[in-house]
């Protein structure tokens, strides 16, 4: 059974909702995070689904957006006045059987007041709450991860995430034929001009002095 239970208004929070349950599903597995009660199965008791669903998890996460507390049906009755809304029952059941109840405030919203909330869901007002911003957001859910993490009983640590590694150009291998000795026919050609200018010297006119300086050549 999954120990983890996302409850979110679709209307207020579903980008949020599936952005956490992604990164829940990488460090706990996909089949520990419950959050969509949508297939239930026809001819069923809604309000029993969503008790076994809850009850089994460790954990139930509010998703509380800046609509969450005022969105309304289309009778124009706020959807938290009514009994049978998902949300709800969802955390009704969730505080009735004392189980992990954690807020996590979205865009920018702020945690409702017990006055503002109906009998069954007073209790919410007074749980402390985590925020997710948009700027920080895997910082946040890390937070939250370490919470659940400690209330799940997991020690493992967290796999850390891929670093984008900048690609580096590739370096020419020297070829393996490549050797000092293919400066050899270089030299061998200034000694030979050495060697002429030597003997055009040596025959030169008695008469004609020559006055050449040393020339010292680098080691190669």
């Amino acid at each position: 059974m999954s120990r983890i239970f996302i409850s979110y208004r679709r209307d207020d929070s579903a980008g949020y909702a599936g952005r956490l349950y992604d990164r829940l599903s990488q460090r706990f597995g996909g089949d520990q995070i419950f959050m969509d009660i949508d297939t239930i199965e026809p001819g069923l008791d809604f309000v029993e689904v969503i008790e076994k669903a809850v009850g089994s998890c460790d954990v139930l996460i509010a998703l509380i957006g800046r609509q969450w507390l005022t969105i309304a049906d289309a009778t124009g009755r706020r959807r938290l006045d009514n009994p049978e809304d998902f949300v709800r029952l969802e955390i009704a059941t969730a505080l009735d059987r004392n189980i992990r109840v954690i807020p996590v405030l979205v865009r920018g919203a702020t945690m409702p007041r017990s006055t503002d909330l109906p009998d069954v869901l007073k209790k919410l007002s007074r749980r402390n709450a985590l925020e997710i911003s948009d700027t920080r957001f895997h910082y946040d859910v890390d937070r939250l991860i370490e919470t659940l993490e400690k209330v799940l009983g997991v020690s493992e640590p967290l796999p850390p995430r891929p670093k984008v590694r900048r690609k580096e150009k590739a370096v020419p291998a020297r070829p393996s034929s490549w050797r000092w000795s293919s400066f050899l026919p270089v030299n061998s050609s200034w000694a030979a001009i050495l060697r002429r200018t030597k003997m055009r010297l040596t025959t030169s006119s008695p008469s004609t002095s020559c006055t050449c300086p040393t020339t010292t050549w680098p080691r190669r």
